[in-house]
């Protein structure tokens, strides 16, 4: 049986969701520049992977009526907020 997370836990997710950001943005820089180390880029990739799972980890426990109520948290934020880095990746390489 899948027990539910309670709502107190947010502090360990929100550690989780910056580690989790913090990879996931600098090894998305690092295949991204085949090799080759730019500064800024990688400040830019780390910064907005961490943004983006952080908020879903902030914005988690505010939710009343999850529809994956018995999903444990950080599938959710796994999940979720590489949704949102992708569409953020593409769309500040769009934009700039």
């Amino acid at each position: 049986m899948v027990e539910e997370h309670p709502k107190d836990h947010w502090l360990i997710d929100l550690l989780g969701a910056i580690t989790c950001g913090f990879l996931v943005g600098a090894f998305q820089e690092i295949s991204a520049d085949s090799d080759e180390y730019i500064h800024e880029n990688f400040i830019r990739c780390v910064v907005l992977a961490v943004g983006s799972y952080s908020a879903m980890a902030l914005l988690l426990p505010t939710w009343k009526s999850r529809p994956f109520h018995r999903m444990p948290n950080w599938v959710l934020i796994v999940v979720l907020g590489s949704v949102i880095f992708y569409f953020c990746i593409h769309l500040v390489d769009t934009v700039t």
